[in-house]
């Protein structure tokens, strides 16, 4: 009896828990499995924000072109000034201060207030335009006024893995190319 007495004791007063080695052991494992994820998540979150800051630009072109079809009128997309209520032909990196739809007339010169503004992405990535900052332009039928034109998105490190671009033809046909495959420089 008193053996049995002594085994419920022993079981009762054992704690359960992690050894220090266990302990040892999930910590190397968790930071190995955390190593190779983080990575892979700042490589997912770089995509994404290309991908949504592009994704903006093509917002943007299809509206001015539908905008330029409703109110048969000329609608164009440009650059914006520091204030934002008129282009800015100067203007290399379209992100730098945004850009804004607006009516113009056959001078490309902003009638009435812009229709649509688009603040300057909160990075640093650099959208260039092909023709230096002149506006992209829709007549009443939905055509680009402009000959063709194309828009590249870098982002800060003028990595072309994660270049963003676009072309828009004189139909007006916005075309977006796979990623990876703009050039910067």
């Amino acid at each position: 009896m008193h053996s049995n007495q002594l085994k419920k004791i022993h079981v009762f007063s054992r704690k359960n828990g992690f050894t220090l080695i266990e302990l040892l052991v999930s910590i190397v494992i968790l930071s190995i499995i955390a190593a190779l994820a983080v990575p892979s998540y700042q490589d997912i979150v770089l995509r994404n924000r290309m991908s949504a800051e592009m994704n903006s630009l093509v917002r943007d072109l299809h509206f001015a072109r539908s905008e330029a079809v409703k109110r048969n009128t000329s609608v164009a997309i440009c650059a914006a000034n520091p204030a934002s209520t008129d282009c800015d032909n100067s203007v290399a990196n379209w992100n730098s201060q945004g850009w804004l739809v607006a009516i113009v007339d056959a001078s490309n010169v902003i009638v009435g207030q812009p229709i649509r503004i688009q603040k300057s992405f909160t990075s640093s990535d650099v959208l260039s335009d092909s023709s230096n900052a002149v506006p992209v332009r829709f007549n009443r039928f939905g055509m680009a006024s402009n000959n063709l034109r194309s828009f590249t998105l870098c982002d800060n490190t003028k990595n072309n893995q994660y270049s963003r671009s676009i072309s828009i033809s004189r139909t007006g046909q916005i075309i977006s190319q796979d990623m990876g495959t703009a050039t910067c420089t």
